[in-house]
């Protein structure tokens, strides 16, 4: 599956959540391409179904990878502020075992729609 936050920049003030759910032990977040305003706006990633407590990992400027989470559940949120916007990010997620991931539909509380596309 390929998740990304959308066609052309983000808008100011993003704040948009994917829940992503696998059955292979672990899933995994491949950033294929990443542009964020560096130290303001923010991708991180979770464990489990919501974009609460520590994040397992922050991405933010130009320069992101993959990360891993144990378990069947990961919540992705992009964050951003009000001023500069950038492209954003396109991401690969797959589960333990090349096992399927599905996503329902982003929750997306301000800025631009986004898109997960394939299973």
């Amino acid at each position: 599956m390929t998740i990304t936050d959308g066609p052309g920049n983000y808008a100011a003030n993003a704040n948009c959540v994917w829940t992503l759910t696998g059955t292979g032990g672990s899933i995994t977040i491949s950033f294929s391409s990443f542009a964020t305003e560096s130290n303001y706006d923010f991708v991180r990633v979770y464990a489990g179904g919501s974009a609460s407590g520590s994040a397992l990992q922050t991405f933010s400027g130009s320069q992101a990878g993959s990360v891993t989470v144990s378990g069947n559940t990961a919540t992705l949120a992009l964050v951003a502020d009000g001023s500069v916007e950038a492209a954003g990010f396109e991401a690969s997620v797959t589960s333990g075992g090349g096992s399927p991931v599905v996503t329902g539909s982003p929750v997306v509380e301000t800025g631009a729609p986004v898109a997960a596309t394939g299973t």
